[in-house]
């Protein structure tokens, strides 16, 4: 008895590897470099960004279309990850990558949905259950969901998935283990409503590297490791924020000169008092040893007028 007391004692101390709850980014395996991160029901929730949504009426549809064709209900999905494999710009498809959904995860009311123009099929994996979804229309077209937990879900490509369900078995390598992408990931901020992150590849610094632009040459960004971008909200405040990390402080400094000459040639091409040229000039760029920020700090209503002109038909 004092044994399992002591254990009890303990265990209200420390994390507990076998206790401790896996987040997201542990079920994403370390094949994939690029990571997209939402908080749907934080953004469907908030008036601000429900405003926008609202405006578009091609934005609600596809919304209202998402639950009704899948059963998921975004509103109430706490967090997604979409992760891929993207090893060139060039590159037109994606044969591994998927998406990790946690929150409210009705199985059963996914599954029915599922089967509306879908055949599914159950497969398994290890002691997993892998559904295929095939499309009654396009046959070829399959994907692949396995519930990981009852409030987790996984989907996309076979291996993917696969990889996926390993790692919540405990093995395995995540996502995680990608030093620079989680470096950016602690940066920026893993609470912000929206996180890309991407690690670049030697192919895609070739490409850079081999790039032609007749304004000023994107050359130093083939000297990228890796890339984030965030977008924080605080009441009507909002921060969007980009994160670079290179090779060493040399090539962070090209960088900087880069997006410093980006953001001039912007307000070069902006009309005296649009809303672009205002949003321009609260940008700031600062290189600190191999690393570029760029924040700029705005609100709601500016971002709101922005996008207006943005999309603006020309006269």
């Amino acid at each position: 008895m004092l044994l399992f007391l002591a254990v009890l004692l303990i265990a209200g101390c420390v994390n507990l590897p076998w206790g401790a709850p896996k987040d997201e980014l542990e079920m994403v395996p370390q094949a994939a470099n690029a990571l997209l991160i939402f908080r749907p029901s934080l953004t469907l929730n908030d008036s601000d960004f429900a405003s926008l949504y609202n405006s578009s009426e091609q934005m609600s549809f596809e919304i209202t279309r998402i639950e009704a064709t899948t059963g998921i209900n975004p509103a109430k999905i706490d967090r997604m990850v979409l992760f891929f494999n993207f090893d060139s710009f060039t590159q037109e498809s994606e044969t591994y990558g998927g998406f990790v959904a946690s929150g409210v995860i009705e199985k059963e009311n996914i599954l029915e949905k599922m089967k509306l123009n879908n055949v599914i099929t159950e497969l398994k994996y290890g002691s997993s259950t892998v559904y295929e979804i095939t499309s009654k229309e396009i046959p070829e077209n399959k994907t692949y969901l396995s519930f990981l937990s009852g409030s987790m879900l996984v989907g996309g490509s076979r291996k993917a998935v696969e990889d996926s369900i390993d790692l919540s078995n405990g093995k395995g390598v995540s996502v995680k283990s990608r030093k620079n992408l989680m470096k950016a990931y602690d940066e920026l901020g893993k609470d912000s409503v929206f996180l890309f992150l991407m690690e670049s590849t030697p192919q895609m610094r070739k490409e850079i590297n081999e790039t032609q632009q007749q304004l000023f040459s994107i050359k130093s960004l083939s000297k990228m490791q890796a890339v984030g971008f965030s977008v924080e909200k605080k009441g009507k405040a909002v921060d969007l924020k980009l994160l670079t990390l290179a090779d060493d402080a040399a090539s962070a400094a090209d960088i900087s000169d880069l997006f410093n000459s980006s953001v001039s040639l912007g307000k070069t091409l902006s009309g005296e008092g649009s809303a672009a040229r205002e949003v321009l000039s609260k940008i700031r760029v600062r290189a600190n040893g191999n690393g570029v920020s760029v924040l700029l700090s705005s609100d709601m209503d500016e971002l709101g007028r922005l996008n207006d002109e943005l999309s603006a038909s020309p006269e």
